[in-house]
C-alpha cells in the first residue's frame, strides 16, 4: 500500500505531545512556572514543553497536507475533480459538527465533565465556548478553504503546474500572517470586538451567537484562522510536493531547509519590535515572530523526516521502528476528543499518593512526570487493544463509514481503515530523483 508515511508518523508524534500537554496543563500547579517564584531550573527544563504548547498549527500543517495530496491522488484517479472537492467539503463540514459536539458535551470542564463531578446537567451553559476558535474546528474551516482553493487553482491543467500551486499557497500563508492585524483592526473598527472579548460577550439573540461564532473563528482567541490558516497553506506545499513522482533531493532539501530557516531567522528578528515577549507564551494572541519561528521550525520536523523515508530508498526498518506513532496516528482525531479518557490515570495517582490529581493540582514535578508518562503508558495500552479490533468505533472510523454510505460507497467491514496494510504492509512513496 503505497503511502505518505512522514505524515502518519509527525500525526502520531503530534497527537502523542498533545496527550503530555493535556496532562501537564491540567495538574501543573501554576506558582512553579512564575519567573519571580518558581524555580529557574524547573523553568529551563519546562522550557520545551512550553514551546511545544504554543505549536497549535501543527496539526493544522499535518492535515492540510494529507488533504492536499489526498485531492490530487483522488483526482487524478477518479477524473471527477467536483466529486473530489464535494467529499473533502463534506467531510469537512461532519468534523465542524463533531467538534462543536466536542466543546460543548465532551472537553474537560464541558458539560459531561460537571455532570460527572458535580451533577449537573447544563449544555446551555457551555454554548459561550463556541465562540472561540480550538483545534478540531479550526482543522474543519481550513480544510473547506483549501479544498476550494485547490479546487479552483486546478480546474482544467492546473494539477499540472505544482510550481505555480505552491507560490500561490506561499504568497496566501505569508499574507495571512502579515495581514492578521490588519483584519484584527479593521473588525475593531467596524464592531468594537476584541480576540479577548469575543468569547466573554453575551450574545441576546441566536444571530448575534452565530456572528460571534463567526467572528470567534475569524480572529478570536485560541486558534483562529487568522493567524492559523497560515499553517494549512503551508501544509498544503508539502502535500503538493508528495504527490510529485521525484524530486532532485539535495537541491529540494538545501531549497525548503533555507526557507525554513529564514522563517526562523525572520521570526526572532521581530523580537525587538515586540511588546512583551512573556505574555505571547501565556495567553492565546498570537504574535507574528512567533508564528514565524514556530512555521520554520515545523517546516525542519517535515523536512527531517522526508529525509529518513520518503528520500531514502532503504526506510524499511525506520518505518517499522516508527510503528509505534503510526499507531497514535491512525486515532489522532479520536484521542483528542477523549481527553477526559485521562482522568482514569489522575484517580489511579490520586489514590497511590492521597493527593487530588483530578480536580487539583500539583507542584511535585516529579509526581507530575510520572503522570504524564504513566498516562502516555495508558494510552498506549488503549490504542493497541483498540486495534485487535480494527479500531471500530473510533472517530475516524465513524467519518469513513459516513462518507462510503454517503456517496453509496460499499466499506470495507473487516477492516474499515486499512489499519493492518497502514501499520504493517505499507510502502512509502520515494520522492527520490533517480537519473
Amino acid at each position: 500500500m503505497k503511502r505518505v508515511v512522514t505524515l502518519d508518523v509527525l500525526r502520531g508524534i503530534a497527537i502523542f505531545v498533545v496527550i503530555l500537554s493535556h496532562v501537564f496543563i491540567y495538574v501543573v500547579g501554576y506558582s512553579i512556572l512564575n519567573p519571580q517564584t518558581g524555580s529557574l531550573i524547573v523553568l529551563i527544563f519546562l522550557a520545551p514543553l512550553i514551546f511545544l504548547g504554543k505549536w497549535k498549527g501543527f496539526f493544522l500543517m499535518i492535515s492540510a497536507a494529507s488533504q492536499i495530496y489526498s485531492m490530487n491522488k483522488d483526482i487524478r484517479n477518479e477524473n471527477n475533480a467536483f466529486i473530489v472537492f464535494l467529499k473533502q467539503i463534506l467531510n469537512a463540514s461532519l468534523l465542524l459538527v463533531v467538534a462543536y459536539f466536542f466543546k460543548v458535551f465532551l472537553l474537560p470542564g464541558a458539560t459531561l465533565y460537571q455532570y460527572i463531578f458535580y451533577s449537573i446537567w447544563d449544555p446551555s451553559s457551555r454554548l459561550s465556548s463556541l465562540q472561540f476558535s480550538d483545534t478540531l474546528e479550526s482543522i474543519a474551516l481550513c480544510r473547506i478553504i483549501n479544498a476550494v482553493i485547490y479546487y479552483l487553482i486546478t480546474l482544467g491543467k492546473g494539477i499540472k503546474k505544482p510550481y505555480r500551486n505552491i507560490a500561490i499557497f506561499g504568497i496566501l500563508g505569508f499574507l495571512s500572517i502579515v495581514l492578521t492585524p490588519v483584519v484584527v483592526q479593521l473588525v475593531f473598527n467596524q464592531t468594537g470586538l476584541t480576540p479577548l472579548n469575543i468569547r466573554t460577550t453575551i450574545p441576546n439573540t441566536w444571530e448575534e451567537r452565530l456572528y460571534l461564532i463567526f467572528m470567534g473563528n475569524l480572529i478570536g482567541w485560541q486558534q483562529p484562522l487568522f493567524p492559523f490558516i497560515s499553517s494549512a497553506f503551508f501544509g498544503a506545499i508539502y502535500g503538493i510536493i508528495f504527490t510529485q513522482e521525484t524530486l532532485p533531493e539535495k537541491k529540494f532539501i538545501h531549497t525548503a531547509f533555507l526557507t525554513s530557516l529564514g522563517f526562523v531567522i525572520g521570526g526572532l528578528g521581530l523580537l525587538p519590535f515586540t511588546e512583551d515577549i512573556i505574555a505571547d507564551f501565556w495567553t492565546h494572541i498570537h504574535e507574528p515572530w512567533m508564528l514565524f519561528v514556530n512555521l520554520g521550525i515545523q517546516s525542519m520536523c517535515f523536512l527531517f523526516f522526508m529525509r529518513l523515508i520518503e528520500f531514502n530508498p532503504n526506510n524499511a526498518k525506520i518505518v517499522r521502528r516508527l510503528r509505534f506513532f503510526r499507531r497514535f496516528g491512525m486515532l489522532s482525531l479520536s484521542i483528542f476528543c477523549l481527553e477526559l479518557v485521562d482522568l482514569f490515570p489522575r484517580w489511579v495517582f490520586s489514590k497511590l499518593f492521597d493527593q487530588d490529581f483530578v480536580t487539583g493540582t500539583t507542584t511535585n514535578i516529579g509526581l507530575l512526570f510520572a503522570l504524564v508518562v504513566f498516562t502516555l503508558a495508558f494510552w498506549s495500552v488503549i490504542i493497541r487493544l483498540w486495534e485487535f479490533a480494527r479500531f471500530y468505533g473510533s472517530l475516524e472510523w465513524f467519518l469513513r463509514m459516513f462518507m462510503c454510505l454517503l456517496f453509496n460507497k460499499k466499506p470495507n467491514f473487516n477492516d474499515p481503515l486499512n489499519s493492518r496494510q497502514i501499520l504493517y504492509e505499507v510502502e512509502p512513496i520515494l520522492l527520490l530523483s533517480i537519473p
